[in-house]
């Protein structure tokens, strides 16, 4: 496995690992708030103290400036030891680390007190959940239907490739504006995930059954196709055991395509208030929080999630190259 390939992998891993975890990564709750420190700044760990000794990690707390509320000095009289499993806001709840006797804000705070790193984690857990979900769906529905146009042909082959090409031919944003314009603007949790799914992954199907659709196609014409009819073999379990197996491959990669262009969608649509809405966390209602010029200038830890959306394209991107090679070794061993 070449370099860049397990930096893609060890890139992707950690973020879904850190997403699927972020209920016990996050020092706080997504919904916690507090007012007092608004806009406060990263709290760094430490291992010296005022006494110039080393000491186990420790934080200390923001104490608001009297003249300025957005204004924070340290109050060194407190420091805040950082400790490993410590309870929550909830009875009954764990954190991995946070700060005993106080709040620890590693990336600082919103607007509204928020820890804009349990938002972020939070955030980038429903954001992922979204897109891989609309792409597996996608992938799924155009891989199924491109094999079985490709492999019978006829009228359900034409009628697939118009239909294929009319939905890669029209922008997405416009029909997901469009779709979504149909649906109550305020939904609950679950009902925002499921939607966003069978919107974006019901757009997302007609690269996968093109690509689908040429492989089986191929698939058709090969010695043991012929060799199964021959032996008996109907035509469900020729498709089932010869031709869908040769699509999986391309499927696999752009799965790996499509599952960032979905989160991307996904973003979009909770950027522009119409996907997860305010208080609920999610990359896109983080970067909505960047609208404001002097917002983001002048508290520049809020461009976290605007770095961590391009760390997960990224890592898709790669993670795509990667299997495409892979593939395509596979496929001309195989020839």
């Amino acid at each position: 496995m070449k370099r860049r390939h397990k930096v893609a992998f060890g890139l992707f891993a950690m973020l879904h690992l850190v997403a699927l975890f972020a209920g016990l990564l996050a020092p706080h709750g997504w919904e916690e708030q507090r007012r007092e420190l608004s806009f406060a700044p990263p709290m760094r760990p430490r291992l010296v103290g005022e006494d110039g000794r080393l000491h186990p990690p420790f934080v200390y707390a923001w104490k608001p400036s009297a003249d300025d509320p957005f204004a924070y000095r340290e109050d060194r009289s407190r420091p805040l030891p950082l400790r490993f499993w410590v309870p929550g806001a909830r009875p009954g709840e764990r954190r991995l680390i946070g700060a005993e006797g106080g709040s620890w804000h590693p990336l600082g705070t919103d607007r509204f007190g928020r820890d804009v790193f349990s938002r972020l984690l939070y955030g980038l857990r429903f954001s992922l959940a979204t897109g891989l979900l609309a792409a597996l769906l996608g992938v799924g529905l155009g891989t199924l239907a491109g094999s079985w146009a490709g492999f019978r042909g006829g009228r359900f082959d034409r009628a697939l490739s118009f239909a294929a090409d009319l939905c890669l031919a029209l922008p997405w944003i416009y029909l997901l504006l469009g779709i979504r314009a149909f649906l109550p603007l305020r939904l609950p949790p679950g009902a925002v995930l499921g939607a966003l799914v069978l919107l974006v992954g019901l757009l997302a199907w007609a690269r996968p059954a093109l690509l689908a659709r040429a492989q089986a196609a191929g698939a058709r014409e090969r010695g043991f196709v012929d060799a199964a009819r021959g032996l008996g073999a109907s035509e469900p379990q020729i498709f089932r055991r010869h031709v869908l197996p040769h699509t999986l491959g391309p499927a696999w990669v752009q799965l790996s395509l499509l599952a960032p262009q979905c989160l991307l969608a996904e973003v979009a649509l909770s950027f522009l208030g119409l996907g997860a809405a305010e208080p609920r966390p999610s990359l896109g209602t983080a970067l909505a929080a960047l609208q404001e010029l002097e917002t983001w200038s002048s508290h520049g830890w809020l461009l976290w999630p605007a770095a961590t959306l391009a760390a997960v394209v990224l890592s898709y991107h790669l993670l795509a190259d990667a299997l495409q090679e892979r593939w395509g070794k596979a496929a001309a061993a195989g020839s």
